[in-house]
């Protein structure tokens, strides 16, 4: 029995090339930048909600301000009795930048979308995260698929 060519289920797309038999053009997000995006901002926000949610139970409040994302730790920083010479206003300035560039990779890699070609029988099914804005100002995130 004669082996079966596999194709690839996706080829890079460089602008006015040829759209091969069997592909179709699609939009994807830049995966990379999502995932490391998702990470870095996860990873950190995640430390920090738990420093904040210890601190508001503990009674002690300094570090509450850690449960808000983004500046969250900008705001612990300017209320606490943390230094921003200290080790631990270090720690709270490192947290917030790396929370800032978590999101903006995130954000950057769902907007910045790149062209691929995508194999005719896998285009039709598949899932994707969408911006979104509706006629009353609200912004967001949406989830996006097809069968």
């Amino acid at each position: 029995m004669p082996e079966r060519q596999e194709f690839p289920k996706q080829i890079p797309y460089e602008e006015g090339m040829q759209i091969p038999d069997g592909y179709t053009l699609e939009m994807r997000a830049r995966r990379g930048l999502v995932i490391a995006g998702a990470v870095t901002f996860g990873t950190m926000y995640g430390l920090s909600l738990i420093g904040g949610v210890q601190s508001i139970s503990d009674g002690n409040g300094d570090f509450g301000a850690l449960v808000v994302p983004l500046v969250g730790p900008f705001i612990a920083l300017a209320t606490s009795d943390a230094s921003i010479d200290g080790e631990l206003g270090a720690v709270l300035v490192v947290d917030g930048i790396a929370q800032i560039g978590g999101a903006l990779m995130l954000l950057g890699g769902l907007l910045s979308q790149k062209k691929v070609l995508i194999r005719n029988d896998l285009a039709s099914e598949h899932v994707e995260i969408v911006p979104f804005a509706t006629g009353r100002g609200d912004l967001g995130l949406g989830i996006r698929g097809t069968m």
